[in-house]
């Protein structure tokens, strides 16, 4: 990956050329070469590049001037910056700059405390995540455990008690005199019936066998529909195409995230519809939530957190931020509520193995 940051000379200098930072990984130098490779010769710059290969340190001169048309300087010491030249600076050394030069130098203690503090912090970004997907494993497969052993067991014993009614029923129905218990036995029919219904109905919410279709979409459509029959919450589902979540863990957190918002349309919002829509842009999943509502007056997410408690919104946004997503909240009183979710497709913040390893320990869903 290619970062690059650009930082504008003082007003008094505007007729100087500025100084721009390119940065890469050891596994970006393809595309950094490509970069330079589509600048013009005099782009009316000075760049200064930072490639965190050390295996092509000694050629990395070389490489930038055979693919780009300005001269490249590899900084040793100290160099004057000039128009219209590349200036490579080597890994693990600290780089200092004025607007006329650049001196590079080893790392002092402070600098060294410093990277500490951050790799640190990375490792402790990196168990946080992985505590996540273990969460979200452990959580999706106990909601399998239940429904398994409510669609084998209890099921089935419901089952067997409405067949043993049924049949007291019909054999009553025989009688020239009608059983004095007939109405109660039917009243009990009707119950049972109604409890397997129910049954089914938190069966399928549980393990939402849906979770092992990639495309997000499907997902939602099948949330969008239990809505509609529990609490007649009509939910509107848009999507241009389809949006492919690989990553089975995601796709269990954005299914909970989802139907917490909606039931907090169903709680709050006094309304009975609501809109979801989804769509994909730079490798990001985008999921927009809105409903035409009674709105409220948001304070910062952390706020509502600790005036209303629970989880809710401070739960969700905590748990984007740690995926490199994000959650932006938007109403007002009687102006309804419109949420976004904005989380990576895929991101070198989740553990390494493959997708579909995450999460994936129970993939039998009940049926």
């Amino acid at each position: 990956m290619v970062t690059a940051s650009a930082h504008p000379e003082p007003s008094s200098l505007t007729n100087r050329t500025a100084v721009i930072g390119v940065g890469a990984s050891a596994d970006g130098l393809k595309a950094l070469l490509d970069f330079f490779e589509a600048l013009p010769p005099d782009p009316g710059i000075r760049l200064v590049t930072i490639h965190l290969d050390p295996e092509h340190e000694a050629t990395l001169s070389a490489l930038f001037q055979a693919k780009a048309r300005m001269p490249a300087t590899r900084v040793r010491d100290r160099a004057a910056i000039e128009p219209d030249h590349i200036y490579l600076i080597p890994p693990n050394k600290r780089l200092g700059t004025t607007l006329q030069t650049l001196s590079i130098s080893d790392f002092g203690e402070e600098d060294i405390l410093l990277n500490e503090k951050l790799n640190q912090r990375v490792f402790d970004q990196a168990e946080q995540v992985n505590r996540l997907v273990a969460s979200l494993s452990t959580e999706q497969n106990e909601r399998t455990r239940i429904a398994e052993l409510l669609h084998d067991h209890i099921q089935q014993l419901l089952f067997g008690g409405r067949m043993t009614v049924q049949r007291l029923l019909r054999r009553w129905a025989k009688d020239r005199a009608p059983h004095p218990d007939m109405h109660d036995l039917g009243q009990l029919n009707t119950i049972i019936a109604e409890i397997m219904d129910a049954l089914r109905g938190v069966t399928v919410d549980l393990s939402l066998p849906a979770l092992d279709d990639e495309n997000l979409v499907s997902i939602v459509v099948v949330i969008a529909r239990r809505m509609q029959e529990l609490y007649g919450l009509q939910v509107d589902v848009k999507a241009e195409s389809a949006c492919l979540v690989p990553r089975k863990a995601l796709r269990i957190l954005l299914t909970q995230i989802i139907r917490e918002l909606l039931f907090n349309v169903v709680k709050h919002a006094e309304v009975d519809h609501a809109t979801v829509q989804l769509h994909t842009a730079d490798s990001m999943m985008i999921i927009n939530i809105e409903d035409g509502g009674k709105g409220f007056a948001p304070n910062s997410i952390a706020e509502m957190y600790r005036e209303h408690g629970g989880i809710g919104l401070y739960s969700t946004h905590k748990r984007l931020n740690l995926l490199g997503g994000r959650l932006e909240l938007d109403s007002a009183p009687g102006e309804g509520t419109r949420i976004k979710i904005v989380v990576p497709q895929e991101s070198n913040r989740w553990p390494g193995s493959p997708p579909e390893d995450q999460g994936s320990q129970a993939d039998s869903q009940p049926a």
